[in-house]
């Protein structure tokens, strides 16, 4: 007989010689000729063949061949070759146990249970396609490697609860569409590749595990519903979720986190992220770009190795409190780099630091928060740098936190820093400030150097004003020395006059260029008049933005 089968490397059937069998009866289909394992459940169109009509009898005489053949590999202690084979009904293989087992390619229609059965050399699952209501390798052990690479679970429950692989566990790009996928209590003592997998299901556990070596779920999609990782450990030299999404809740309270390297990068948290009471021991914590679209629950997180989380966004809420209690939770250990990220939550959604001891260099440069962090009680290292960093809020609420950063920044002779959060704290208590004068004044030396943080603007000022004062000075001029003076004279002279007015403030027409060519216009000429006015009122703010500016430099430069 002759088998129409191929698979993707072109080889053929691996029962066409096997005809002695009874049960291995062949079937046509659509003019084909099909082993009676091989055989598909439907033609080219989708109609149903006559392998999906079989009656029970049928169905029993199937795997009656299938038991045959698996004795027989046991018997002669071969490998046992299912690749390919198209499984009607249940399939029962529970505690069986198996040597080198290829089920490649293969369909079970009905369900697949392979709970308690145990793998002692290569058990070869990739491509295939498990369709049934169930799929349940639970309790299984695998001795050696298990290749699920590329598998499809669509039935209503995939079930790996407390299996074993002892060796490296493969299920890159596999599809897991079941509406529950778990890996409870799961050990993995080899490599553990999940890289480009898919869990739509509505839950998807990994409760309890144990990842002893690698765990690879970069790229990985989790476009389901929730996803629970609550009490695993990972214990390998990395553990990797670079690029991975999670389009419902992301559950990883009370994790163990012990590898040199745990990254979250470019990672996409879609809903909340719970990251409570988990603990990144000795290595990194590496949340670099990472996007939290909701609240990132960090509260009671232990940091013992240094912490990435550059340009990294936070929709929501972000919290990373500690109880204050107990130096192993509150404090970051290593360096901590903030730089650039991005807190946009609105006045409902806290940011919030409290109970943190910073114990190395600290970086939030470059940051934007749209509301102001809460640091109650936290202790900022010397080495911490707001450098650039953007502060949105500057509502009543934000007063004290800004209070307590000018002066923790006072303390650690920050000049810039502290200057920055003084500005915040004024520009927060003019909202509530009663009396206008005050309030005016406050946003006059916003205004006008932005609370002595900007040198040069007051420098600006002056120059602007400068110009203005030039003209109203030429036109004065025009009217009181049209006689003696030509206009580009007028505007020579204006501008000499308006640059006397800055450097000798407050002096008017006692020593001027222009004196001469005012000659003996009386004092009571009006335009005369306005124009000491003028003078006067150039000399003022001409004090006032030189006096700004040197303000601004000695808060620059301040030592003491």
């Amino acid at each position: 007989m002759t088998c129409a089968y191929r698979q993707r490397d072109n080889s053929k059937c691996q029962f066409e010689h096997q005809e002695q069998y009874h049960y291995n009866r062949p079937a046509i289909i659509e003019g084909e000729r099909w082993c009676h394992f091989h055989a598909p459940l439907e033609d080219k169109n989708g109609n149903p063949t006559s392998k999906r009509k079989w009656v029970p009898d049928e169905i029993r005489r199937f795997y009656k061949g299938i038991l045959e053949l698996y004795e027989s590999s046991v018997t002669k202690q071969e490998k046992l070759d299912l690749s390919g084979v198209v499984f009607p009904g249940n399939a029962d293989f529970h505690g069986m146990e198996f040597s080198e087992v290829d089920f490649s390619f293969a369909r079970f229609e009905g369900e697949a249970d392979f709970s308690g059965a145990i793998f002692k050399n290569k058990a070869n699952f990739r491509y295939v396609h498990f369709a049934g209501a169930t799929t349940n390798f639970g309790n299984t052990k695998f001795l050696a490697q298990a290749d699920f690479r590329n598998t499809r679970y669509n039935g209503g429950d995939t079930d790996f609860n407390n299996a074993i692989f002892n060796q490296n566990a493969r299920f890159e790009f596999a599809r897991f569409k079941s509406e529950e996928t778990s890996f409870s209590n799961v050990q993995f003592n080899g490599d553990a590749n999940f890289r480009g997998t898919e869990f739509s299901g509505i839950n998807t556990k990994f409760l309890h595990a144990t990842f002893n070596k690698r765990a690879n779920f970069h790229n990985v999609k989790f476009t389901g519903g929730t996803v629970e990782f609550q009490n695993s450990e990972f214990r390998g030299q990395d553990t990797n979720f670079l690029d991975a999404a999670f389009k419902g809740g992301a559950k990883f309270q009370d994790v163990l986190f012990n590898s040199l390297a745990t990254s979250f990068q470019n990672t996409l948290f879609n809903e909340y992220a719970n990251f409570h009471n988990a603990k990144f021991i000795d290595g990194e914590a590496i949340f670099k770009k990472a996007e939290f679209s909701s609240a990132a629950i960090f509260q009671n997180a232990q940091f013992s190795g240094s912490v990435y989380f550059q340009n990294s966004r936070f929709k929501n809420r972000a919290d990373f409190t500690s109880p204050g209690n107990n130096d192993d939770i509150d404090t970051f250990q290593g360096k901590v780099d903030f730089s650039s990220a991005e807190f946009l939550g609105d006045a409902f959604f806290e940011v919030s630091f409290n109970n943190r001891k910073f114990l190395q260099a600290t970086s939030f440069r470059t940051c934007t928060f749209r509301k102001a962090p809460d640091l109650h009680n936290s202790n900022l290292h010397p080495d911490t740098d707001f450098k650039d960093a953007r502060f949105w809020d500057t509502s009543p609420d934000s007063i004290m936190t800004y209070r307590t950063l000018k002066r923790d920044m006072e303390e650690k002779r920050a000049r810039q820093a502290q200057l920055m959060f003084y500005a915040l704290e004024m520009k927060s208590s003019r909202r509530i400030e009663e009396k206008k004068v005050l309030k005016f004044i406050s946003w006059l030396y916003e205004a006008t150097s932005d609370y002595g943080q900007k040198i040069f603007l007051p420098l600006i000022w002056l120059g602007y004003f400068y110009v203005i004062f030039t003209i109203l000075y030429a036109v004065f001029l025009k009217e009181l020395i049209a006689g003696n003076c030509n206009m580009r004279e007028i505007l020579i002279l204006s501008s000499h006059f308006s640059l006397e007015q800055i450097l000798h403030p407050f002096r008017a027409l006692e020593v001027s260029s222009i004196s001469k060519c005012l000659g003996n216009t009386p004092d009571s000429n009006l335009w005369r008049f306005g124009l000491s006015i003028t003078t006067a009122l150039q000399s003022v703010l001409s004090f006032i933005f030189l006096g700004l500016g040197a303000l601004a430099v000695r808060w620059r430069f301040k030592i003491g």
